[in-house]
């Protein structure tokens, strides 16, 4: 599968075709569309991986970076859901936001970060992210959240509550 430049590529398949060549379907009949911007070629390889495993998601665009997202978003069409990171050299996922929401205003921003502390929370929520989530959730989170945003995107922030620097630390070192 042929990339753009400044795309991430990836070996998984991402066909939309079952076992027995059937048609996939998620909600409302069809897969929901995400595109994943993150400067870190691990958690495309992870995080891609793992969209692309629930039959009603795919995750079909990855970019390493917000510039890159934009320029795409240029041409349409837009994706259902970007789920994109917070921390990233030249423009950060918070300061892409307002471009985001010119270019594609009709398409929820899930942002993703190592830890998310109260001013980049407020930050966050007042440039119009759709959901704020850490690296370390669940990927059923996630894609709970994906599937909350395509349906309702101009929902309430979905946000799971903050963990105390004990919580988070345990979170950490034990998985749980």
């Amino acid at each position: 599968m042929g990339a753009l430049v400044g795309e991430y590529t990836y070996s998984m398949s991402t066909s939309s075709t079952t076992r027995d060549g059937g048609e996939l379907q998620g909600l409302a009949g069809s897969r929901v569309n995400v595109w994943l911007v993150d400067d870190c070629p691990n958690i495309h390889e992870h995080l891609g991986r793992n969209l692309n495993v629930d039959s009603s998601l795919t995750c079909s665009r990855q970019f390493p970076s917000a510039l890159h997202l934009l320029a795409a978003l240029q041409l349409p069409p837009a994706p259902d859901v970007i789920l994109m990171d917070v921390n990233m050299p030249g423009m950060s996922g918070i300061e892409a936001l307002p471009h985001i929401k010119k270019l594609a205003p009709a398409t929820p921003v899930l942002l993703i970060s190592t830890f998310w502390d109260p001013v980049h929370r407020q930050q966050a929520v007042a440039a119009g992210a759709s959901g704020l989530y850490t690296k370390a959730d669940p990927v059923a989170q996630l894609v709970a959240a994906i599937h909350a945003a395509s349906k309702f995107p101009v929902a309430p922030v979905l946000m799971p509550p903050p963990l105390s620097p004990f919580a988070r630390l345990r979170q950490l070192i034990f998985g749980s």
